[in-house]
């Protein structure tokens, strides 16, 4: 099996220059390819993302010298990413792929797994030298590729590992039933309630006034609202916020309620009473 250890990175400076025009070159190369892409489609042309390529490599370092400063992989793997996009468009696994824009997207770029190599805490990166990780790579086998990419003001590397598939055992356990709901996350035949974990709520309650781009100051008259000094530190410091709130807690409370149950359990019965949320259907998990 293949998994992914997402690591924070200490970058200097210039090392963060460098991801910021790496990330940016990926979404300039993504738009101009699905541009194009459309184009051809609505002149009733079979586009192919590998002939996009081909055309784009052909120009690309006369009419734009500045792609010499960022290393390939960077343009070169969203064509593989819009040709994935569109056949999982077109077998109706996902929606229609679309631009991404600056400011609204994550910033990322991908590197090939011969064009880094990981020393202990510390990852080699093309064009920019060794970069410090917060931590060493979790995971031993074949590394498969990496994906840098910026959370709020920080920049993270996840790195895709190969590893042995795990010994499967069957768990010995009596069977559970599992009641999804609205008032409790979940409510087990035990009698057990889990409510969901609500990272997200609790986070804009501590953005206050950060999240619309104001600030709160308290007067004797009641709260006055008043515009911020600098949009720029609204936006970084409510990414912050969100990216703390989102990262204090699991994404979603059915990962660990799954795992803690399947563990245990050798069969659960769950039921979804979610008012149209969810679809009634019963269905037996069996592990």
């Amino acid at each position: 099996m293949t998994l992914a250890h997402r690591m924070e990175l200490d970058p200097t400076v210039k090392q963060r220059e460098y991801f910021a025009r790496a990330g940016g070159t990926a979404r300039w190369v993504w738009n101009g390819a699905l541009a194009r892409w459309n184009a051809e489609y609505e002149a009733g042309a079979k586009p192919k993302a590998s002939d996009l390529k081909r055309r784009f490599n052909r120009v690309k370092y006369q009419q734009f010298p500045w792609l010499t400063n960022i290393h390939r992989d960077a343009h070169a793997q969203p064509f593989a990413d819009l040709s994935k996009a569109f056949r999982n468009f077109f077998a109706g696994r996902a929606r229609h792929p679309r631009f991404n824009k600056k400011g609204k997207c994550r910033d990322s770029y991908y590197i090939a797994n011969d064009k880094f190599s990981v020393n202990g805490s510390s990852v080699r990166l093309p064009m920019i030298g060794s970069v410090r990780m917060t931590e060493a790579l979790r995971f031993t086998g074949k590394i498969q590729s990496a994906m840098v990419n910026r959370d709020a003001d920080r920049w993270f590397i996840a790195i895709s590992v190969e590893i042995p598939d795990p010994k499967q055992s069957r768990p010995q356990g009596k069977p559970m039933g599992v009641d999804l709901g609205l008032s409790a996350f979940a409510t087990l035949s035990t009698g057990q309630k889990i409510q969901a974990p609500k990272p997200l709520q609790r986070a804009l309650r501590n953005c206050g006034g950060w999240a619309d781009g104001t600030l709160a100051s308290h007067c004797n008259h009641g709260t006055e609202r008043r515009p911020a000094g600098s949009w720029l530190v609204n936006i970084v410091v409510s990414e912050r916020l969100e990216r703390k709130g989102n990262a204090s807690e699991p994404p979603s409370g059915a990962t660990p309620l799954g795992c803690r149950m399947v563990g245990v359990r050798t069969a659960m019965e769950v039921q979804d009473r979610a008012l149209g949320i969810y679809a009634h259907r019963a269905r037996p998990l069996v592990r």
